[in-house]
């Protein structure tokens, strides 16, 4: 069953679980905080634009009625007829063009529609006879005659200085409608109406007539009279159609015709025809208190953030520290190396499980102690009886007791090749003792690695003629010398390179070569045999292991040997590893250290 890989998801759980205990709720808070203080913003600004928008709309609207309708109304000084002399009528004007400076014309008309009188601001002293006109078709008389003031559509003089034209009944004492007056009246005045209407330091108003030039801009508005900068705008359009936009619902976000963001509230002012009266505040100032609330909230959130990232990796290496040091410890103990306990101290229970844990290994240990001390008596036990039996069948077979038979003969050949692996057994069993015991003796001395490996070759020529397999080894001329024990490098060559003519499958070439690497000389000894795969070469080196395979299961083996050599190789300071692919051959390479 493949093993599966857990490596780092309990740090991963402590870590995201502390950053969603730390993190969420101040976030949901943050967010609820700014959804309200969001709310609560767009009410105050819809507050704050609305009011100053009916108060200057109910200003601009006492200018039309209280100034220019009222006062026009109140300074005709007839009570019976208007039909009263000229030059009375016309000293009435120019007194009226004194009182009200507003006024640019203004006439006094006849129920049958004819001007008696006109004057204005170029003829205060009033216009002759013959420049009198007939006035009884136009609206604001109409209108006038019924008893209805009337104010008509804006337009601009040359200077495109906003006027409108107006017109009221004159009344006698007892009610009765006894002549109309008609006027046209500048609204200069309702610019200081307009540019008074201030929303913060940098909000403003501005009034735009039915066509959505504008009439009168605030002090934070660059637009000129009668300009129609302000036309296009879909807030000037919706005001003119009658919206009234003072709601925190109504208001609306958008760029202003200077270029700015700005949050617009507005309302129509029909009285007198379609006005609009806006205001615009930038978005920049009206914001500034949820900004700095939205960058405070993000600055506390990034601190916490940060602080619950730190605390997150403390309490995991906390945590997870012990464990790391408990995996260890078993990867040792899988390894059969008993004499490293862990060493935890976080007086807790994760120390109480470390102690537990040595004294588990002590446990291991000493029942490892005693199963080599048994194997290895048991092993030596063995040599000499296994040893004496080869001895006295090797001699009935060479007839030193007799003649035997051919039968007899072969059978005792085939009781000695038994014996011979029963040896090879208890040898191995010996070494796998001692070396688990400590026993293992190496005696390091700086040699030339080219001796014991042809040594070895020639030992196994023989054998290797047998099969079939071709040894190849040429070694470089300045090879280094390493630190090794001749023996036991003997020994190291041997099992490998048997391993290797008993794995070829058939006929094939073994290939040794040594490179000097870094401070190290590696041996790489090549086959082109049966070759393994990548689990079996993960598991190649523990003890009692073999390739179990349909073409490997009948060479005979242990199961030791390379546990062996890997015992005497690191005993020796070197490292020994393999790769191989399957019906592709192995190479077995081990490395020594070079002699200073």
């Amino acid at each position: 069953m493949p093993q599966k890989n857990y490596k780092g998801k309990l740090g991963n759980k402590i870590f995201f679980l502390m950053a969603l205990i730390g993190v969420v709720p101040l976030v949901v808070a943050a967010g609820l905080t700014e959804y309200v203080v969001t709310n609560s913003h767009r009410d105050d600004v819809a507050k704050l634009e609305s009011a100053v928008l009916l108060q200057k709309g109910i200003e601009i609207e006492n200018f039309i009625n209280g100034s220019i309708l009222s006062q026009t109304r109140v300074l005709v000084p007839f009570t019976q007829s208007i039909n009263v002399a000229t030059s009375a009528q016309a000293f009435v004007l120019k007194q009226t063009f004194v009182a009200l400076p507003f006024l640019a014309s203004e006439s006094f008309v006849n129920l049958s529609g004819m001007e008696t009188a006109r004057a204005d601001r170029t003829h205060l002293d009033g216009y002759p006879a013959s420049a009198l006109q007939d006035m009884s078709g136009t609206t604001a008389f109409q209108q006038a005659k019924q008893g209805h003031s009337y104010i008509g559509p804006v337009s601009y003089d040359s200077n495109n200085t906003p006027m409108v034209t107006f017109a009221s009944a004159v009344q006698s004492d007892t009610g009765e409608i006894i002549g109309v007056v008609i006027g046209s009246a500048y609204l200069s005045n309702i610019q200081s109406i307009v540019a008074s209407g201030q929303i913060g330091n940098t909000g403003y108003l501005y009034l735009v007539d039915q066509d959505g030039n504008m009439i009168a801009g605030g002090m934070g508005f660059a637009g000129k009279s009668g300009s129609s900068i302000t036309a296009s705008l879909s807030i000037v359009k919706k005001v003119l159609a009658g919206e009234t936009l003072t709601t925190p619902e109504t208001q609306m976000r958008y760029v202003s015709a200077e270029g700015e963001p700005v949050i617009g509230a507005a309302i129509p002012l029909t009285d007198h025809g379609a006005w609009g009266l806006v205001a615009e505040w930038p978005a920049k100032e009206a914001d500034a208190v949820v900004s700095a609330l939205l960058v405070r909230d993000v600055i506390v959130l990034v601190g916490v953030l940060l602080a619950v990232i730190i605390l997150s990796i403390l309490a995991t290496l906390f945590i997870t520290r012990p464990i790391k040091k408990l995996e260890k410890g078993t990867a040792h103990v899988a390894e059969g190396k008993f004499d490293e306990g862990v060493s935890i101290e976080t007086g807790d229970e994760l120390e109480e499980l470390g102690e537990s844990f040595n004294k588990m290994v002590m446990g291991l240990k000493e029942l490892e102690q005693l199963k080599d001390e048994i194997v290895f008596i048991a092993a030596h036990e063995l040599r000499t009886p296994v040893a004496a039996m080869k001895g006295y069948l090797t001699l009935i077979l060479e007839g030193t007791t007799g003649d035997i038979t051919e039968g007899t003969r072969d059978y005792i050949t085939k009781v000695i090749a038994s014996n011979q692996r029963l040896i090879q057994l208890v040898n191995d069993l010996l070494e796998v003792a001692r070396s688990q015991a400590g026993r293992l003796t190496i005696k390091v001395a700086p040699l030339a690695l080219a001796a014991p490996i042809g040594s070895v070759l020639d030992e196994l020529k023989a054998l290797a003629d047998e099969k079939g397999t071709k040894m190849v080894y040429e070694p470089p001329a300045n090879l280094p010398n390493v630190l090794g024990d001749g023996d036991r490098i003997k020994e190291v060559v041997i099992n490998l390179v048997g391993n290797a003519i008993k794995y070829m499958g058939g006929a094939g070439t073994i290939t040794i070569t040594n490179e000097a690497k870094g401070d190290e000389v590696i041996t790489h000894i090549a086959d082109t045999g049966l070759g393994m795969s990548k689990e079996a070469q993960g598991k190649l080196f523990e003890k009692f292991y073999r390739v179990q395979t349909d073409k490997t299961k009948d060479i005979t083996g242990t199961g030791l040997g390379l546990f062996i050599v890997k015992q005497i190789v690191e005993k020796m300071n070197g490292r020994i590893w393999v790769e191989s692919e399957e019906g592709k051959g192995s190479v077995f390479s081990f490395s020594l250290p070079i002699a200073k």
